[in-house]
Formats: C-alpha cells, structure tokens, sequence
C-alpha cells in the first residue's frame, strides 16, 4: 500500500508523513475528583469513547463522549492497585461516576477548548450511572468496589460508545450492556432507550422509557462488546449502529471465530430499525506488528463508524493497531428468518458476506508508534478526520489524545 496519507498533529497543526517515528496528539485532558469515592490515584476524564461534529455547526466545534466511567477487570487489580481484589468481575474505583456527552472548540488560534459537558440523566433530572444492568437473559458481570464488595446492579446504568447529534441538538447514543440505542435531549435526558425485544422486562425500574424495539438475537452479543459505533447518514433521515463483534450465536465459540458483525439502520421518521447487513471484518494475521503479540479471531473490534460525505467509513481494530475501510452495504438481511435464527445455521456461520469494502488507511504500516485506542472518528471537513482515543481514564497511563487524518 503505497502512503499517500498524512497525519496533521492537532497541538501545533504540522503536517506528519507515515514514515514519522512517534506521532503526537494534542491532550484532551479532564481532571477527574474520584476522592468522593474513597479513591485517590490521580485520574482524567475518558473523553473518546466517540465524538461527532454537527454540519452547520461553527468551525471547530464537536462533541465527544465518555464510556461508563473507571473500570478494572479483577484479573489485573494487584498490577493496577498493588493488591488482588476480586477474582472476578469489573472493579468501578468510582461508582458515582456519570457517563456525559461533552463538547468541544478547537481553533488554531486558540487551542482546544471544552465548552460544555452534559451529563446524562432520568427523566427526574437524576444523575445516570455507568453501572451493570440486572439482566436476566443475557450475560451481565458483576461490578466491584474497591474493598472487593459487589455493587448493586443499576436497571438505568449505560455504557456509552457511540453518539451523534441531531439538528435539533438532541443526541442518539449507542452502547454496550444492552446492547441498546439512546435518544437523549439537548441537556442530557434520557428521552428513551431501545433494548433487544423482550429485555425491556428487565429494566421496569428505570426512571426512563426501555422500548424493546431492537432485533431480540442482539441480546447475544459478547459481554462488553454492544453496539460500539453510530453515525448518521448524510440526509439525516437514519442511524447507522454496528455491533463491536460477532455474536455468540449461537454459543460462544462463534464470537470467537467468525468475523461477521452486524450493522443495524433505524429509520428516524418511523422510529423502526428498517436494515440489517452482514459486514467482515479482515483476518487477524492482517494485524500482527513484529514484535507485539499475535493477534487473535476474537480481538478483532469494530470502534467507529462514520460518514464522510457519503462514504460510510468503518474503523476495523485490534489491540495495538487499526484499519479504515470504505464499506458498500449488500443485500438488507431484516427480513431471512437466518437474520435472528438463535440456532444452526446462523448469520455468524454463513457465506453472507460484505457487499463490498475497500482499505482507505492502514496504521498497520506505521507500526506500534500509531496511536493507541482509536475509538472515535469524526468527519471534520470534506478531507480530513478527527480520531480520538479512548484513555480509560488514565488508569493506564494513556493520554486522551486527538489527532487529524488526512485522506485523499
């Protein structure tokens, strides 16, 4: 693949080849108090989880959003807190924390700059939590606390990945414990959320509509790996959502072997999912980077989507590295009765395959030093992304960091 594309750093706005050594991004750095909760290591805002940019909106502005706040998989408490807590389970160092929507300004002039974050809410103008739903038919995992207590489920707990913005300055979110679909107002309210048909039962106490609204075979998806990406198409008439992998349909093996992940399109005037189609995602050794582990069927991710103009823009990922294609949807699968067969043969298993789909931009050329984590891609100008990275909270030692991708 001959490198024709560029990278431009945000922070001073020079243009960087492939051929660069180190990339560098500008900080889009949030302090975060997490002291209310007992918790004192120094710690940022996970801003990157998705963003969007409005058309009409004024030059520089977007928006991102955050995921469900700090979490730790109990397998690596000792090396991130210098103890073993939990043997299982997710530990949440701040389980106050509230998923929030936050929006941006960015001038060459005058840096970046956040204007605004909104967080979610009940229809009570409560703040929403980024806890585990008490799901009864579909997998859920318990959440920790930092002196190895099991926190209460949270029936209006999300985890956001996806956002759009809509004209009138409501948000559409997606997200992963359902999986489900949010709309929620300009200031942060919870207008509804969709879930697969059936799971609705298991949210009766949350203080916002649960609509079961979504295909029922979504509530197979793999623990933490929901509805990741979203975007709007240009006409703004639908979404378009893509699951973050295969199903584990129709057992778990398959999540962990096929590479068919499902794209869903909701019409906005009929408020229905009206689309279903099969994408494939590239075989794994297409990922491995000398040096770095081998890269595996089941850490293959879809992180974002996007429209770009009106090319429909798919971020393929692994852990250390991504690819963008240009995806062309083949035939809408809604209605085969394989669409949400929980038995075999399933989609999963099948020939359906992507209409067709082309490499745009490939970071397995740049190597490790390409940025870590991209999980948002946001259509900036008629020639340029903005990619932002999700830091998980800095728990880590990532930097939330955004950076321009210049494409032909």
């Amino acid at each position: 693949m001959k490198k024709l594309f560029s990278l431009i750093c945000l922070f001073a706005g020079l243009c960087l080849n492939l051929n660069l050594q180190a990339l560098a991004g500008i900080p889009m750095e949030v302090s975060l108090d997490a002291s209310q909760d007992g918790f004192y290591q120094p710690m940022t805002w996970g801003v990157g989880s998705d963003g969007f940019r409005r058309t009409g909106d004024a030059k520089g502005v977007f928006y991102t959003i955050s995921d469900r706040g700090p979490n730790i998989d109990c397998e690596n408490s000792e090396k991130v807190f210098g103890r073993e807590i939990c043997k299982e389970g997710k530990i949440f160092p701040m389980p106050s924390f509230n998923p929030s929507i936050l929006k941006w300004n960015w001038s060459e002039s005058g840096g970046l700059n956040l204007n605004k974050i909104i967080p979610l809410k009940n229809r009570d103008g409560r703040a929403i939590s980024g806890l585990s739903n008490p799901w009864k038919q579909a997998k859920t995992e318990s959440g920790i606390d930092l002196e190895g207590n099991k926190l209460a489920f949270d029936a209006e707990g999300v985890d956001p990945e996806g956002l759009v913005v809509l004209i009138d300055g409501s948000f559409w979110i997606s997200e992963e414990y359902g999986p489900s679909l949010m709309h929620v107002s300009a200031e942060g309210e919870i207008l509804e959320r969709w879930v697969p048909e059936g799971l609705e039962k298991d949210l009766r106490a949350a203080h916002y509509p649960v609509l079961g609204k979504l295909p029922a075979i979504l509530k197979e998806r793999k623990l933490n790996r929901g509805i990741e990406s979203l975007t709007l198409s240009p006409d703004g008439s639908h979404l378009v959502a893509a699951m973050q992998s295969a199903l584990e349909n129709p057992d778990s093996s398959t999540a962990k072997s096929s590479r068919v992940v499902r794209f869903l399109t909701v019409d906005l005037k009929s408020s229905q999912v009206d689309g279903l189609y099969a994408y494939e995602m590239d075989k794994p050794e297409y990922f491995d980077i000398e040096g770095l582990k081998k890269v595996k069927t089941g850490d293959l991710k879809i992180s974002s989507i996007v429209y770009f103009g009106n090319r429909l823009l798919v971020q393929e990922r692994s852990d250390d590295t991504m690819k963008i294609f240009e995806f062309q949807p083949g035939e809408n699968l809604l209605n085969y009765p394989i669409a949400n067969e929980t038995k075999s043969p399933t989609l999963e298993e099948t020939t359906v395959r992507s209409k067709s789909k082309t490499l745009i931009w490939d970071a397995v050329t740049i190597g490790a030093d390409a940025p870590s984590k991209i999980e948002g891609m946001i259509a900036w100008d008629e020639k340029t992304l903005l990619l932002v990275n999700d830091n998980d909270f800095g728990l880590t030692g990532i930097r939330s960091e955004g950076y321009f991708l210049r494409l032909p």
